[in-house]
């Protein structure tokens, strides 16, 4: 496993390092030039041959081919600033990047499509976008009101689910949907309603986890070959529990720990701690992890491994 750390080490070093020679390039005199913040990059997404990094005012492009980073901003394509979170959806091969005033862009190749219904509407309170999921050339958004459902083709929002008791607003943290249902994380606790549902919409078709999970903050879903992960957490923060779904429909605990976040790109599940990253096969056994590069602590924020299965990156 040597060779593979050190490759990693070296990606870290190549991508997120790499930012801070492409802010201080040469320019044209007389030209204007970008002044963002990459130091920090809070969220990676491996889309084929290209790797996104984003930080909160902008978006870096690695070209895995030609090891070139470009950096895409206000200043040159994208609608706003404040990035909130974003997901690649290879079917589509869609980017759909989601801004903290809840605007979104549709990024396909050098295409870029302005979303803004939700920031424009007249929804009170929280219409932050907290996670997204794709499902049959949709994007599912999770809001801090519901779930916002956007044609990715006709490049428009289909619907929306006020998913609360008696489809009143609540915040929706992570969707994940299989092949029997649509789960979604919620302020009052796990929901799921048939994914085949004409109805949606409709409060009443979604349940409520009341016996496994209660009393427990929910705050990510992964589906792994239809086998769902659920993180969450009771009274600290800091420990969160990470859970699947066995085929009796019981939760099973799986590891707990101050997980950050985590998410499953074939063949790997890649769990990001405040001090490290681990990641792991279909059967959760470990693969191998990441404490440490060249410039000391690992402090990661996001992690992901390309489906290659030999590389990983890795935000901080």
């Amino acid at each position: 496993m040597s060779g593979f750390r050190h490759f990693c080490k070296y990606l870290l070093f190549q991508l997120f390092v790499l930012c801070q020679s492409w802010m201080s390039a040469q320019q044209a005199v007389g030209t204007w030039k970008d002044h963002i913040a990459f130091n920090k990059i809070n969220s990676v997404q491996v889309a084929d041959d290209v790797v996104y990094a984003a930080s909160k005012n902008g978006l870096l492009v690695f070209d895995r081919n030609s090891q070139r980073t470009t950096a895409l901003s206000r200043s040159n394509g994208l609608s706003d600033v404040g990035i909130q979170c974003f997901l690649y959806d290879r079917a589509s091969r869609c980017l759909v990047v989601a801004y903290s005033n809840a605007n979104i862009d549709l990024v396909f190749g050098d295409k870029i499509f302005n979303v803004s219904d939700i920031k424009r509407s007249d929804i009170p309170g929280d219409k932050s976008v907290y996670n997204i999921c794709f499902y049959n050339n949709c994007a599912y958004l999770a809001c801090g009101f519901g779930i916002v459902v956007i044609d990715l083709e006709r490049k428009e929002v289909k619907d929306t689910y006020y998913v609360g008791t008696g489809g009143s607003y609540i915040p929706v943290y992570d969707i994940a949907i299989g092949q029997k249902y649509i789960y979604a994380a919620t302020a009052e606790g796990l929901k799921r309603a048939p994914v085949s549902g004409a109805f949606l919409n409709l409060a009443h078709v979604w349940t409520t986890d009341t016996a496994q999970l209660i009393g427990m903050h929910v705050n990510n879903l992964v589906l792994v070959d239809d086998r769902l992960f659920v993180s969450g957490y009771s009274d600290e923060p800091q420990q969160v529990s990470l859970f699947v779904l066995n085929d009796s429909d019981v939760f099973n605990l799986v590891v707990k720990g101050n997980i950050l976040n985590f998410d499953f790109c074939a063949p790997y599940l890649t769990l990001v701690y405040g001090d490290k990253v681990v990641w792991y096969d279909f059967n959760f056994q470990p693969v191998d992890s990441v404490e440490n590069w060249t410039y000391g602590p690992l402090e990661p924020l996001d992690a992901e491994v390309a489906s290659d299965g030999a590389t990983l990156f890795v935000g901080h």
